[in-house]
């Protein structure tokens, strides 16, 4: 369908030249027209879904590839200052790690009293896969449905996996000191910011 639109705007643009019925800007607004005809229709056959990750699987492994140019949150990890603070105090209540469907991690800082500190970066493959793969297989399994850890510092941790539908799964909230599982998830979106 793309084609022929472009094909019948190209043989109506040849008929018109040679009689001299086209101006230069006739021909620029056709010219626009049929480029934004094309992109109409290329978005308009495009996937509705925000996650256009494919997965690649053999036996032993599985490869997901940041394929997506879709802004939306996949994963994010809430650290939240759950100790004694003055709100007079200019001290952090919370920081965000956002990790996005098109490969981007954002790192958001809020204070009691400054404004929000928000920074930017692109996270590896190789860290998007070990994320993606962990919530997948956290949402099957319900790993942390039961888990719990006592402390008495202050900071808490709840980890989000966001799904193709953009439906927030809560996979953790609370401590997770003593959990590999989860503190490499904290390892991996730190790094980006250190």
């Amino acid at each position: 369908m793309q084609h022929s639109c472009v094909v019948d705007c190209i043989n109506g643009i040849n008929k018109l030249i040679p009689t001299g019925r086209i101006t230069m800007k006739r021909l620029l607004v056709t010219f626009m027209t049929a480029v934004m005809a094309m992109g109409f229709l290329t978005a308009c056959s495009k996937s509705d879904s925000k996650n256009d990750e494919t997965t690649r699987g053999t036996e032993d492994t599985t490869v997901v590839e940041i394929s997506s140019t879709a802004h939306e949150p996949m994963f994010t990890v809430r650290s939240g200052n759950a100790g004694e603070y003055s709100i007079d105090d200019d001290v952090w209540t919370s920081v965000t790690y956002t990790v996005y469907y098109d490969g981007t991690i954002e790192r958001k800082c809020s204070y009691t009293i400054s404004d929000d500190d928000v920074t930017s970066s692109y996270i590896s493959p190789d860290d998007y896969q070990y994320i993606y793969l962990f919530a997948e297989n956290t949402l099957e399994s319900d790993e942390f449905d039961s888990y719990r850890e006592d402390a008495c510092d202050g900071t808490t941790y709840t980890f989000e996996y966001y799904d193709s539908e953009g439906l927030c799964n809560r996979i953790y909230s609370g401590y997770c000191y003593a959990n590999e599982s989860l503190q490499s998830i904290l390892d991996i979106v730190t790094s980006y910011f250190e």
